[in-house]
Parts: C-alpha cells; sequence; structure tokens
C-alpha cells in the first residue's frame, strides 16, 4: 500500500510537537485522491533541538534552517506528499529582530516552496498564518481585508500571498488557516533584545500562560497590558485538530479558497483570572501587575469564522474554561 511522506517544519517548537504526536497517534492522512492513507515517514525539520522532544518510529528529526534553499530539497527528497509549514517566530522577536522575521517568514517560505515545486507531484501545503494579518481591529470576519501593524503580520501576509501564487500556478495543493493566539504556550526567548515597541506586539497567548502558571504556583507576574485588553484565543488541542482537518479537507471543497479565519474566543487575562480562581478557589489577581498604558497591538479581539464553520472546522466550547484548562 502507497504510504505518505510528510515534512513539518518548526516540528520542535510547541505547535510542532503537539501536531507530531497528533499525526503519530493517527497514522494516516488524507492522499490526493482524498482517501485515507498510511503515513510512512514524518520528518521533523527545525533549527534549534532540545532534550525531551516526542519520539515515534514514525518521527526523523532533521537539525536546520526551515527557509534553507540548499537543505530543504534533501529534506523534501522528490516524493513528499504532505508539508505542514509551522517554522516561525514570535511576534515580538519579528519586531525587535526584523532581518530574523524576514528570512523566516519571507525568504523561508519562498524556499520553502520552490523545495515543494520540485515534488513528483504537486504536496498538500498546509501554512499556519495568523490573524495578526487583518490587524488590530475590534470585530473581523470572512470579508475583512488584510491591514496588519506589525512587522510579524505583515511577513505572514507575504507568506499567505506565495503560498496562493505557487497554488494559483498548480505547484502545491495550497491550504492557509489564520490562527489566534494558541494556547498554551512556552517561556519566551531568554536572549530577545530589548526595544522600545516590544510589549506592544507581546504574544497574548503566551502572557495568558504565564499568568496562569504563576496564579497557580502563587509567584507574581507582569502584564505589558490592561487585563480588560482582549485577544482572540483557541486551545493547543484545537489547532492541532485544525491543521489536521485542513489538510484533509478534498480539494474540491477547498478550490478558490484563499485563506481561512479558524475560530476563537475572545479572552483577556482578567477573563483567564476569573477562570482560574473558579478553577483552583484562589483569587491570582493581587499577584498580577498589569500595565495600565500598554494594549493588544497586532491582532484583533474577536472573530467570526463563518467560512471555517461550513468547512467543519472544530471549535472550542463556548466556556472559557475549555481554553484556560491548557494554559
Amino acid at each position: 500500500m502507497k504510504t505518505l511522506n510528510v515534512v513539518v517544519t518548526g516540528g520542535c517548537g510547541f505547535l510542532g510537537q503537539a501536531l507530531l504526536r497528533a499525526l503519530a497517534a493517527r497514522r494516516s492522512l488524507a492522499g490526493a485522491d482524498g482517501t485515507a492513507q498510511p503515513i510512512g515517514r514524518i520528518l521533523a525539520l527545525d533549527l534549534v533541538h532540545h532534550p525531551a522532544l516526542f519520539t515515534d518510529p514514525l518521527v526523523e528529526y532533521v537539525r536546520g534552517d526551515a527557509g534553507s534553499a540548499v537543505l530543504l530539497p534533501h529534506v523534501l527528497g522528490g516524493d513528499t506528499a504532505s508539508v505542514f509549514h509551522l517554522a516561525a517566530v514570535e511576534p515580538q522577536l519579528a519586531e525587535t529582530d526584523f532581518d530574523l522575521g524576514m528570512r523566516t517568514h519571507v525568504d523561508g517560505m519562498r524556499a520553502l516552496l520552490e523545495a515543494c515545486r520540485a515534488q513528483r507531484r504537486p504536496p498538500r501545503f498546509v501554512f499556519a498564518s495568523s490573524l495578526a494579518v487583518l490587524g488590530p481591529r475590534p470585530d473581523v470576519d470572512d470579508d475583512t481585508r488584510p491591514a496588519p501593524s506589525s512587522s510579524f503580520g505583515i511577513q505572514k501576509q507575504v507568506g499567505e500571498l506565495l503560498a496562493a501564487q505557487y497554488g494559483r500556478q498548480g505547484f502545491v495543493d495550497a491550504r492557509t488557516v489564520r490562527l489566534g493566539s494558541v494556547v498554551p504556550r512556552g517561556e519566551g526567548p531568554a536572549d530577545a533584545p530589548a526595544h522600545a515597541h516590544a510589549d506592544a506586539y507581546a504574544d497574548p497567548a503566551r502572557v495568558a500562560s504565564q499568568v496562569a502558571r504563576a496564579a497557580r504556583a502563587a509567584h507574581r507576574v507582569a502584564v505589558p497590558f490592561p487585563l480588560d485588553a482582549a485577544f482572540v484565543a483557541v486551545s493547543l488541542p484545537v489547532a492541532i485538530a485544525s491543521l489536521i482537518h485542513a489538510h484533509d479537507v478534498d480539494a474540491t471543497t477547498w478550490r478558490d479558497v484563499a485563506a481561512v479565519n479558524l475560530p476563537g474566543q475572545s479572552l483577556s487575562i482578567g477573563a483567564v483570572l476569573v477562570a482560574l480562581a473558579r478553577a483552583t478557589g484562589r483569587d491570582a489577581r493581587a499577584l498580577v501587575d498589569a500595565a495600565a498604558d500598554g494594549h493588544v497591538a497586532a491582532s484583533p479581539r474577536s472573530v467570526v469564522a463563518a467560512r471555517a464553520a461550513r468547512l467543519g472546522f472544530p471549535v472550542d466550547g463556548p466556556d472559557i474554561a475549555s481554553i484556560v484548562a491548557h494554559a
């Protein structure tokens, strides 16, 4: 029986590790004809490895730059059927290190798409974009035009355009999904350089996870924006299920879909604290030092995702506890 070779960029990150676990548990994905086919191999590509990586007989790790035009042809070979492109830098780091953000999100995307173009048949290409491409609006829906206001959002929009162009040319079967802030998140890079505007681009999901960990351990924590500043959040399990669903939607249904805004809940750090108090019986608000004049600048505060609903994408429960429980 024919098997599928799969490549996951950013495979050692928190999202990549969760996806590897899910793919290894499933052991199959939709093939080019839409029927389920067994996965033969998953190559996880990442520049940085750590000692606690997920292991499975299906998974092989390759250490290297996911944007290397020299390395990528060797990683993909000529028979890669599916690519999940998760490699990215944090929004804050994309702002503080402009060159790194451009190399990762723009140059790396072009190099990866070129490697996909060289495959024997066009691979399914799932691109994890971001609602940040829509900018800092109160509400967005499927008709909202991109208007990014951060380096991260602008670079992700360029990635979307490249994926759409390579898809239009028939080089890949492109499936772009725009994620909100995925909870939980790990700690940020310790060596991120200082920048006058860095806090305005801090990842709210990372802040929410830091607050949840600090509250459970009764430690103080600083929040770079007001407690009522809203952002769109999605739990890690639903984010992973959405990436796999995007891959498996049949090509006829996906045709003419440029990008899908994924559903998420409008959340704030204040709401996280309330949910944690209900779950633990402890009020941790006194442990949180919030900035009165900061703001979550880069992304929408709520989303209506009708197209995703029509395509059958999963969604978190209506109670924010379903997201906070994973923080």
